[in-house]
């Protein structure tokens, strides 16, 4: 499964509005049975004000020690999308992981 641009635009499932954005970046990750820090590349966006994430399998969503048992259930498909708003001035972690290996879609922006 993947979610071309196109596709998602011309569904209305994804919106983008400047709002003062100054940067952004995406990325694609994998989420496997160890927790790992969700990031469009290998740190969070410097400043990031808000993060959009897709998976392509069921993942969990939570802090630090997120099991798939504690975690808060995102399930595949981008109409499933989560959406995070930050203080860029207060870094917040946000971990995924999964109960067998998939990928994950990153939207950042500062």
């Amino acid at each position: 499964m993947s979610f071309p641009l196109e596709d998602m635009l011309s569904k209305k499932s994804l919106t983008i509005t400047k709002r003062g954005m100054t940067s952004f970046r995406t990325g694609k990750k994998q989420v496997e049975t160890d927790a790992v820090e969700i990031c469009a590349e290998t740190e969070p966006l410097s400043e990031r004000t808000r993060m959009i994430v897709m998976s392509e399998g069921e993942v969990y969503i939570g802090n630090v020690g997120v099991t798939v048992e504690t975690g808060f259930v995102l399930l595949p498909g981008y109409e499933n999308r989560m959406e995070f708003e930050f203080d860029p001035r207060s870094p917040v972690s946000i971990y995924a992981i999964a109960k067998e290996p998939t990928y994950i879609y990153v939207w950042e922006e500062a």
